[in-house]
């Protein structure tokens, strides 16, 4: 992980330190920063317990599909994709990165979890469906 983010550093320089316009010859810093702040983030995270993960996975899911429903109607075009969301100090993020963190954690509760619920699901196509639901509805959302 650390070759990959020296590596993308130093080509994001080599492709921008020519240039006359200060903001791109400067996107190597920007980029520096938020590894900085992802490692940050990241060993704060990794001193939690992770079976919150379990109890949290509803609410993170469901706040990903009203995230991505207003990004449907109040969302800003960035790049020709209105599936932005601007948040107060100018950040705007992509609520579909969100929900595909979201559907991730959420599908992986699902089927750690129906094995347990055999005499509800005894049929394995209906476990399939439930599993095609969970992380089909986000992905037609997003289309």
């Amino acid at each position: 992980m650390l070759g990959l983010i020296i590596f993308g550093i130093f080509s994001i320089y080599g492709a921008s330190w020519m240039r006359s316009d200060p903001d791109l010859a400067n996107k190597w810093r920007d980029q520096l920063n938020w590894v900085l702040i992802g490692f940050g983030v990241f060993f704060v995270v990794s001193l939690i317990d992770y079976h919150w993960i379990k109890w949290a996975s509803i609410p993170f899911y469901l706040g990903s599909l009203v995230l991505l429903i207003i990004a449907e109607f109040k969302g800003i075009e960035v790049h020709g994709t209105q599936g932005w969301l601007r948040l107060p100090g100018g950040i705007s993020f992509q609520p579909s990165q969100v929900a595909i963190a979201a559907g991730i954690i959420m599908l992986a509760v699902v089927l750690s979890h129906l094995h347990k619920l055999h005499s509800i699901f005894r049929n394995h196509f209906l476990r399939v469906f439930v599993a095609g639901v969970v992380g089909g509805l986000p992905f037609l959302m997003v289309l």
